[in-house]
């Protein structure tokens, strides 16, 4: 709600705005780096046919989400920033499963081209 409310006073005073959602994006990016541990191998971003079975795959893309694996009863995917509770909470709404997110290492950008070319 905070940055929904600081989104559109920036869009109606952008003299007096702060920053922007891209660069808010960028600074939630480097922290998310920061904080993983050194010599921590990123998660490999191969994508499970199962996984990606259990919702359209214009759901995923809307998501900015990579579906990993299925481990019994919890669904693995790979997100720009694994903190997005929303989103999480979504993707256990309509799945039925419980969601592990983990750090994608790459952009929501970059995660929509993996989905559109899969």
């Amino acid at each position: 709600r905070k940055r929904s409310m600081q989104s559109s006073h920036n869009l109606r005073e952008r003299a007096k705005g702060y920053s922007s959602f891209d660069e808010d994006m960028v600074s939630v990016r480097s922290q998310v780096m920061a904080s993983a541990p050194m010599g921590v191998a990123m998660t490999e971003l191969k994508l499970a046919a199962q996984a990606l079975e259990l919702a359209p795959i214009e759901t995923w893309i809307a998501w900015e989400a990579l579906p990993l694996e299925v481990q019994g009863q919890t669904l693995v995917v790979a997100l720009e920033d694994p903190r997005r509770g929303f989103v999480i909470t979504e993707i256990e709404r309509h799945t039925n499963l419980r969601v592990k997110a983990v750090f994608a290492g790459v952009s929501s950008a970059e995660i929509v081209d993996i989905l559109r070319m899969s």
